[in-house]
């Protein structure tokens, strides 16, 4: 095992437990509206500036917390929002969706991107043994 592989292993150990810690502080219950909107605002920012490198898993666990600041959080602190907080989360989960409809349309403008060459490339195969089968004839 050389150094490389150690600092590897120390590295993925470290991004774990920053990981699980995060969990713990995501998956506690905000303790103030303040708290609360902030936290929204902090994690909205955050999917903003790193979305383009979330993996599914990233993404299956950024739903899982928008649904707990869209839902769960909002209907524990509804009653004492003001119009303009409510107004401003309805702002929040509004970017959440555009951000997953970009990344969505990525992916899918990508995949046919992908398909088309797939196409070209089998077009012109077909065109390669077609002109060489007509020239085999010709001799």
């Amino acid at each position: 095992m050389n150094i490389n592989d150690i600092i590897d292993k120390h590295y993925r150990i470290i991004k774990i437990y920053i990981f699980l810690i995060t969990i713990c502080i995501c998956s506690c219950s905000p303790y103030s509206k303040k708290t609360y909107l902030y936290d929204f605002h902090k994690f909205i920012q955050k999917v903003e500036l790193d979305n383009n490198n979330y993996t599914t898993r990233q993404w299956s666990e950024a739903d899982i917390l928008y649904e707990k600041f869209a839902d769960e959080y909002y209907n524990e602190y509804r009653d004492d929002l003001t119009d303009a907080e409510k107004i401003e989360i309805g702002k929040i989960k509004n970017k959440y969706i555009v951000i997953k409809l970009k990344k969505k349309s990525k992916v899918l403008i990508n995949q046919t991107k992908d398909v088309i060459e797939q196409a070209k490339a089998i077009i012109n195969s077909g065109i390669d043994q077609q002109s060489s089968s007509q020239n085999e004839k010709m001799d």
